[in-house]
């Protein structure tokens, strides 16, 4: 009788392991420490099917690479702080918008990823927001790929792919700098909208891709005849 007792707590306690266990490898977006202005450090490995909500406070999120958010709402919400993402080769899905901003300056660092939108796949809402986009793709089925939305922003894309209904690259409103390097391809469906759009401000589009010495002519004159602020 000893014996069926105790074989009935060891089977017990084991059950409890694989549950907490499994709620541990569940959440694989962890808080790993503060930043100085009172926020979250917060460093994303493996799979995570949870939404990021962001404080309120300066937030460090870091997806490491092979991570990967995948969501049936918004993955990454930003708040109010001046918050900053790095993301090194890893994978945003969300069945709306992928990166979301309430307000705060904020600080985008996409590098070698590719994210994959129901909506606009970044949406930096209100804030000076400095949006750098590199080695990447970003398959966007909303009107916008980046929404840079009010305030002065800077969107920086080299060896990029991004894809919207509308307009793949949207500065909004504001005085926004728009800097285009090497390997850049924008569309939309067919050829119904512009692949940049400036609206309001004063804004400064730069094409800084590298050309030969002896195209430079041919693409600057390329260039004006298509009027890019048109």
């Amino acid at each position: 009788m000893r014996k069926v007792i105790y074989f009935s707590q060891t089977i017990l306690f084991v059950l409890i392991l694989s549950v907490l266990f499994s709620q541990k490898a569940q959440s694989q977006c962890i808080v790993v420490g503060a930043t100085p202005g009172g926020g979250e450090e917060i460093v994303c490995t493996g799979n995570e099917a949870n939404e990021l909500i962001a404080t309120d406070f300066p937030d460090l999120i870091t997806l490491q690479p092979g991570s990967n958010i995948t969501t049936a709402g918004q993955s990454i919400r930003l708040q109010a702080g001046d918050d900053t993402i790095n993301s090194s080769n890893a994978s945003v899905t969300s069945d709306s918008i992928c990166i979301t901003d309430s307000s705060g300056s904020d600080n985008i660092n996409i590098a070698g990823s590719n994210i994959t939108c129901g909506f606009d796949c970044i949406n930096g809402a209100s804030g000076d927001d400095n949006i750098i986009i590199s080695d990447s793709i970003l398959q966007c089925d909303g009107p916008s790929g980046i929404n840079g939305a009010s305030n002065n922003d800077i969107i920086n894309l080299e060896n990029v792919q991004i894809s919207a209904n509308i307009t793949p690259v949207n500065a909004a409103s504001g005085d926004d700098q728009i800097i285009i390097g090497n390997n850049v391809l924008l569309t939309t469906p067919g050829d119904c909208c512009a692949n940049i759009s400036c609206s309001s401000g004063f804004d400064t589009l730069t094409f800084a891709m590298i050309v030969p010495a002896g195209q430079l002519a041919q693409l600057s004159a390329q260039l004006a005849s298509a009027d890019p602020y048109g």
